[in-house]
């Protein structure tokens, strides 16, 4: 879609669309201020475990505090709204009584809050988007199932890596380019490393066990698991190659060297060294053959074929995800949603473990997360790093050791009990 052409549209329809929030940290809230600034958007709730975080917000953006109401009761939310007041709630499930709402954005970073968000939406008959990679990565080619079969939309976001490369995709498919790696660039990686170890660089605003997730590799696999599942792709390796590369004009040079003449596509990134021009990169290489073709295209300064690197140097998070609302409000389109499960994030030791530890959040001290192929996952009946949160060990565990669904024992909640629906559908060959 052309954002004019989307923001013009909406102009026309000459209404307010109406969208709830769930979660207003570092990202969410930036959005909230993002809506404001067009006159079709409408953000009358916002969901989040904080309500005072929540309230700071809204004052933070002129929002007077007799304009602003908690409510914990979907009659409190009704009786709010018809005062002209913006709500704020703690209480996830009276999204599943909400009325009047276009569409709902969730941003928790959480997979359980992010989950119960959804599967809520859905019973509204209210679209979902999501920019929580984690839980689509672990639960999202069930969400996708469960969304279609209620009538409603469920997709990921532009602004985060996997937009991005969703769109970048598209587009050089549209030229004529057949993908055949897709990824992003990344400064540091070090599975070991750990919430303490990260302070030092964690930004104002920002979660330092977030921030770990992003350091020790974890995050990655999850975005690339994202990306992957909605085209089919595929892996060089586990964990990805990652090679380091100078600069992004080598990018082509050091994937050039493996077997990409297959008809497969692969996700994968790399290391960018002190100084380099990548930026928060992403990148698609793409090929095309043709003699003339490759011709011009040297010509046209992308080099000598018949590999072609496509490159953006940055992602803007939620400063682009206007964009897939609208999208999503206007034609009723996904961005990006799971088509199969062909990869999936195997769950690691960062450090010696001991049987009756309960192991804490993606990116703390516990666990690091690697991309592997869904197929040798349930081979190896590995543990889905997306579970970690609610596992308890049985058994001591070595740093680096894979850990298994033997090792654990798992809480039972709504997103465990979807992760083994999921597994089971897959295994009798009902979803892919």
């Amino acid at each position: 879609m052309i954002p004019n052409q989307l923001f013009n549209e909406a102009k026309k329809r000459n209404k307010k669309f109406k969208i709830a929030l769930v979660g207003c940290g570092w990202f969410g809230s930036g959005l909230y201020k993002e809506l404001l600034r067009f006159d079709f958007f409408e953000v009358p709730i916002i969901f989040n475990r904080s309500t005072e975080r929540a309230r700071n917000i809204l004052r933070k953006n002129g929002i007077p505090e007799e304009k602003i109401t908690i409510a914990q009761t979907s009659q409190e939310i009704k009786e709010a709204r018809e005062k002209g007041q913006i709500t704020i709630s703690s209480n996830l499930s009276l999204i599943k009584d909400l009325e009047d709402i276009d569409l709902i954005f969730e941003s928790t970073g959480s997979l359980l809050a992010g989950t119960e968000s959804a599967l809520f939406s859905f019973d509204a008959g209210i679209d979902f988007l999501t920019v929580n990679s984690e839980m689509d990565a672990t639960v999202g080619l069930i969400l996708a199932k469960k969304a279609r079969e209620a009538g409603v939309l469920y997709s990921n976001v532009d602004g985060d890596q996997p937009g991005v490369l969703a769109r970048m995709i598209e587009e050089v498919k549209l030229f004529g380019f057949k993908p055949k790696v897709v990824g992003s660039c990344k400064g540091f990686l070090d599975e070991h490393q750990n919430p303490k170890g990260v302070m030092p660089f964690v930004p104002k605003g920002q979660d330092p066990v977030k921030i770990c997730s992003f350091a020790d590799g974890s995050k990655q696999s999850f975005e690339s698991v994202v990306i992957g599942n909605a085209y089919a792709m595929d892996i060089l390796k586990e964990g990805m190659i990652g090679p380091k590369v100078p600069s992004r004009h080598d990018i082509v040079s050091h994937f050039a060297k493996e077997n990409l003449l297959d008809e497969n596509c692969y996700v994968d990134f790399v290391m960018g060294i002190n100084g380099t021009d990548q930026g928060a990169g992403v990148f698609v290489l793409a090929h095309r053959e043709g003699e003339e073709e490759q011709y011009d295209l040297k010509y046209l300064k992308k080099g000598e074929g018949p590999l072609y690197l496509f490159f953006r140097d940055h992602h803007l998070c939620y400063f682009e995800v206007p964009l897939t609302i609208l999208q999503a409000l206007l034609y009723k389109t996904p961005l990006l949603v799971p088509r199969t499960w062909t990869l999936d994030v195997a769950t690691y030791a960062k450090r010696d473990l001991q049987a009756g530890q309960k192991l804490d959040d993606i990116g703390g001290f516990d666990c690091y997360g690697r991309i592997q192929k869904n197929t040798i996952l349930q081979q190896e009946n590995t543990l889905p790093m997306g579970l970690i949160p609610f596992a308890t060990l049985k058994e001591d565990l070595a740093q680096d050791e894979p850990i298994s669904y033997d090792k654990v024992e798992l809480e039972e909640n709504v997103l465990v009990m979807l992760r083994r629906e999921q597994d089971e559908l897959l295994k009798k060959g009902e979803i892919k």
